[in-house]
């Protein structure tokens, strides 16, 4: 008789975002492996549609109000639950194996102690009740053992996320795009921990062939406000453009035709564009904090701090080393990025279902 396995697939509600782009990629992938031990069973909201999935192998359970306040345990035919991210509303019942998943804790540099102690309360409830926990990176295992309690005997171990390739895929132009100059690319929500203001600064010391665009949907207002005063105050406004949020194929677009790829990112559980970036082969300058020079390794060239003129410096001679050997190195990039992959992911974890129910 194949043993049932539940699998937390809640952000399928907003696929556009990070957790849900992980629970439609994570999904097709696991669901596609051939196997004759498990039944899959999705777990989602009762108003909640499954149609980013690829595949129908699998039944959905979608919870009811009681279900979801726990007051009738969701999880009371199951073998396993996997819950997917640390943001879950779902509390697995006590006697049930279950994995869990944390990307970030990137809340509590980002947000006041009072918040972030009431979110880590909550999770540690979750730790606590794990059979086995699951990080997305060492920085963030390294950080769940520094805030929160774990479970002596509770073993944490890193599957790293799959990054989609958009190389080969299908592109168009965003509208804003109007210039035809040499262009560096970031992309991320504009908010504070993105540290993309700094890329203004640091465009005062480029060659003026070079263009930036910064993509991404705001998220404060105020940050979004000082990256346009400094554009202003530094006279770049021929040069450095806030694009707003971009479809997939835009997206695809930028990838592939920008000259560098930027991150100045101060926090990241991953890290994923860096990876997007080398999988169209293009050269990564990224900052030297958290999961970042953990994901990027050799493959990407690091700010070792936010002088903008040193900036300059470093994607100057990123650049310049990278046209070099131009084709020589992009399929070296591409081959370093291949190994994040969601059939990986997915196969990882599947093996480790098997350990915890089987072996």
């Amino acid at each position: 008789m194949k043993q049932k396995i539940l699998i937390d697939l809640d952000k399928l509600k907003i696929p556009y975002c990070g957790l849900g782009n992980v629970s439609i990629n994570f999904g097709n992938a696991l669901f596609t492996i051939e196997q004759d031990q498990f039944n899959w069973e999705v777990l989602v909201s009762d108003t909640q549609s499954v149609s980013h999935l690829d595949t129908r192998n699998y039944s959905i359970q979608k919870l009811s109000i009681l279900k979801k306040k726990n007051i009738i345990p969701f999880d009371s035919d199951v073998d396993l639950v996997h819950i997917t991210n640390q943001m879950t509303k779902y509390y697995v019942s006590k006697g049930k194996k279950n994995i869990l998943t944390i990307h970030d804790l990137n809340y509590v540099f980002e947000e006041k102690e009072e918040v972030w102690k009431k979110k880590l309360q909550k999770l540690q409830k979750h730790v606590n009740n794990a059979t086995l926990i699951t990080t997305i990176s060492q920085f963030t295992k390294d950080i769940v053992k520094q805030y929160l309690k774990v479970p002596e005997g509770l073993n944490i171990k890193v599957v790293s996320n799959g990054v989609e390739s958009p190389y080969n895929q299908p592109t168009s132009k965003p509208a804003s795009i109007t210039s035809t100059n040499k262009f560096f690319f970031t992309i991320g929500t504009v908010m504070p921990k993105k540290n993309f203001h700094i890329l203004v600064e640091m465009m005062k010391y480029t060659d003026e062939e070079y263009h930036l665009y910064i993509a991404g949907s705001p998220s404060k207002e105020d940050y979004v406000q000082q990256i346009s005063d400094l554009i202003e105050e530094h006279q770049l406004t021929d040069r450095v453009k806030m694009i707003g949020e971009v479809t997939t194929e835009e997206k695809n677009y930028l990838y592939n035709e920008c000259n560098a790829f930027l991150f100045p990112s101060l926090y990241e559980g991953f890290g994923l564009p860096i990876i997007e970036a080398m999988y169209c082969g293009k050269p990564v300058v990224c900052s030297n904090l958290t999961s970042l020079p953990e994901v990027g390794g050799e493959s990407a060239a690091y700010w070792e701090d936010f002088d903008p003129k040193k900036m300059a410096e470093v994607v100057k001679n990123k650049v310049a080393q990278h046209y070099l050997n131009q084709n020589e190195n992009e399929e070296t990039l591409k081959e370093y990025a291949s190994q994040f992959n969601w059939e990986k992911n997915a196969m990882t974890y599947f093996k480790l279902y098997k350990d915890l129910l089987i072996d």
